[in-house]
């Protein structure tokens, strides 16, 4: 379970900052 949370965590992770990178490069 434990581990299924962090892998969670790291694609959560992951995409947040996908679309970090495609808001600032938006603007």
């Amino acid at each position: 379970m434990q581990s299924d949370d962090g892998y969670s965590i790291t694609i959560y992770l992951c995409r947040y900052i996908y679309i970090y990178i495609y808001i600032y490069i938006y603007i």
